[in-house]
């Protein structure tokens, strides 16, 4: 298996390579490291199946194909298809471009690992002496201060990103003169048990449930935005990857992706308008509340 900080110097130096295998739980920095080769390839193109992109690497165009970031998450036909000849069919095709495979059960890392050691990197929750590393550089207009709180009170990078991107979207000069403990409750770090609450009854699209929940929130009104933000890139893990453990599958079916993006954008631009304007938080986690007993949740 490749060392992470060998494959994160080539991914930032500009000179990524033509097919990875992103393994491991860390979904915000498999999602930078993409946006980064983005940046150097091309657009990102969303595919289901590993091989047909090889197959179409490996036929003549008219048109020659544009150099794009073609991202498979959880392809499991081509798990199953791994032999020791995978190695060099890959190394063989001429990619326009850049491959990413997205991975994370330890067992199908394990096969990846045995037959593709020298494509696949294991990309594991941030140590946190890196996290506020990684954020002062995402995050440059932040004061080392908020950047720090957002660092110690979010659940892993991903989450961490979502604090910074709220405290950016709201008035820092004001924000920065007050205690970090309150600070913190603006940011929503409420307790557990309240926000899996929300997360429950989100997951299950449970109108009634989410208003008894939300009238005796306990913590600040405003981590209810984050705890939906959380659960919506949950549950997109679990409808596109039937092996991701999560309490939240058994309402999967409730569910497509397209109404996952959906109350995602809707949701974060709802937490935007309340740092931009003056809004009432309850009214707008109403209105978000709203939405999920739509058939198919609208557009933002």
């Amino acid at each position: 298996m490749r060392k992470l900080q060998d494959v994160g110097t080539e991914i930032l130096n500009g000179t990524p390579s033509s097919f990875y295998v992103f393994a491991g739980s860390e979904y915000g920095i498999k999602n930078k490291y993409i946006d980064m080769i983005s940046d150097v390839i091309g657009p990102v193109v969303y595919a289901s199946k590993v091989t047909d992109i090889l197959s179409m690497m490996s036929t003549k165009h008219l048109v020659p194909l544009k150099p794009s970031v073609y991202v498979v998450r959880y392809d499991t036909e081509f798990l199953d298809s791994l032999s020791d000849s995978t190695k060099l069919i890959i190394s063989e095709t001429n990619i326009v471009g850049c491959i990413v495979c997205i991975y994370e059960n330890d067992k199908h890392v394990a096969k990846l690992d045995k037959y593709l050691p020298d494509f696949t990197v294991s990309i594991d929750q941030v140590n946190d002496k890196f996290l506020f590393k990684y954020l002062r550089q995402d995050f440059p207009n932040i004061p080392d201060r908020l950047v720090r709180i957002a660092a110690e009170h979010g659940s892993d990078y991903n989450h961490a990103t979502l604090l910074c991107k709220s405290i950016q979207a709201s008035n820092m000069d004001e924000l920065y003169k007050l205690p970090d403990t309150r600070i913190v409750q603006m940011l929503g770090c409420s307790t557990a048990s309240d926000d899996e609450m929300i997360r429950l009854g989100v997951a299950s699209r449970n109108f009634k449930y989410l208003m008894n929940a939300l009238d005796n929130y306990s913590g600040e009104l405003d981590g209810c935005f984050y705890t939906i933000l959380s659960t919506m890139i949950d549950m997109e893990k679990v409808l596109t990857n039937k092996y991701a453990e999560s309490n939240i599958r058994e309402y999967s079916s409730r569910w497509t992706l397209k109404d996952t993006y959906n109350m995602f954008v809707n949701t974060y631009n709802k937490l935007k308008q309340t740092r931009l304007i003056t809004s009432d938080v309850y009214d707008c986690l109403v209105y978000l509340f709203s939405l999920l007993q739509f058939k198919e949740i609208p557009e933002a």
